[in-house]
């Protein structure tokens, strides 16, 4: 997990990895976590409108 050095946010070369779960960069205070758990949301903005999204069916659940 220690392959990313750049920070997406300000672009120098300190993110920090804490060994479990996180990047962290002490220059601009981003951080990055690392969640393998899915979940899936859609926000469209359109005009003065916003439109939500809602999963059909969670993920691996079997039809009875």
């Amino acid at each position: 997990m220690k392959i990313l050095k750049y920070c997406p946010n300000c672009g120098e070369e300190s993110l920090n990895w804490d060994g479990e779960k996180k990047w962290s960069c002490p220059n601009c205070e981003f951080r990055l976590y690392n969640n393998v758990a899915g979940a899936v949301a859609v926000v469209i903005r359109y005009n003065n409108e916003i439109y939500l999204t809602q999963r059909n069916r969670d993920p691996k659940k079997r039809e009875a």
